[in-house]
């Protein structure tokens, strides 16, 4: 797992890349599935002050609840396709 520095550019990046492997991984479960990670991602998100849990699980938690409605689902897998375009290019010419 790469480390994360403060202050850096990739750090970004790398939430980025987490965000969507999270969502592609969340899009084979069933709809019952995702809506109960969903939930569950966004109430440990609420917790976020915890040591163990994060603030990042809310957002996560809202996009794969997100993917059970069919006019979100369409902006949700848009913006996947896009970021994992940008992500590519990004590894590929280091920019």
């Amino acid at each position: 797992m790469p480390k994360f520095e403060r202050n850096s550019a990739n750090t970004w990046w790398m939430l980025k890349s987490y965000m969507v492997r999270g969502v592609k991984a969340a899009d084979r479960l069933s709809t019952a599935m995702k809506l109960l990670l969903g939930v569950a991602l966004c109430l440990f998100g609420l917790l976020g002050f915890l040591p163990i849990l994060g603030f990042w699980m809310l957002p996560l938690g809202l996009v794969i609840i997100g993917l059970c409605a069919p006019f979100a689902r369409k902006r949700i897998t848009h913006w996947v396709e896009k970021t994992e375009l940008h992500l590519r290019h990004r590894d590929m010419f280091g920019s």
